[in-house]
């Protein structure tokens, strides 16, 4: 093989290794994300609050999990939270909880039949951030309803 042929194969392997299936999309409002169809495919679940706007999700397609924030009014966060479950410091594991935490979100678990959401919610801001993943439950076992903070 020559040097050339070496080098343009180590080129290749590299971009075909570091190329991964992540999206990225934002919406100014929760209408655009409706209209691109968001909710309809997995993910964010349509809970969140109808004030929601500047939503950010990164979705990594080939592993199915999301990541990403929005912004709602202050005023709905309640409703927001009441569907889902607060969860307690130590369900949440690692120095992004927190660091969540320290800045006043709280973490909450939404799960429906698909998939799993940790949303960390700051009621006085009107701010989330969220992680999601596939759920490995049954629907008897998902969490509904929640007590909201």
């Amino acid at each position: 093989m020559t040097v050339t042929r070496i080098g343009f194969l180590m080129i290749a392997s590299l971009l075909f290794c570091g190329c991964g299936d992540t999206v990225t999309s934002r919406y100014e409002t929760r209408a655009d994300a409706e209209a691109d169809r968001l909710f309809q495919r997995g993910w964010l679940p349509s809970i969140i609050p109808q004030s929601t706007c500047d939503i950010t999700s990164k979705n990594d397609l080939d592993i199915n999990v999301s990541e990403g924030e929005f912004t709602f009014l202050p005023d709905h966060a309640k409703d927001f939270t009441d569907h889902l479950r607060r969860m307690d410091a130590s369900e949440v594991s690692g120095t992004d909880s927190v660091r969540f935490m320290e800045r006043g979100y709280w973490p909450h678990a939404y799960r429906n039949e698909d998939s799993w959401w940790t949303f960390f919610v700051n009621s006085k801001k009107g701010h989330c951030e969220y992680r999601m993943g596939l759920s490995q439950t049954t629907n008897s076992e998902q969490v509904s309803g929640g007590n909201g903070g």
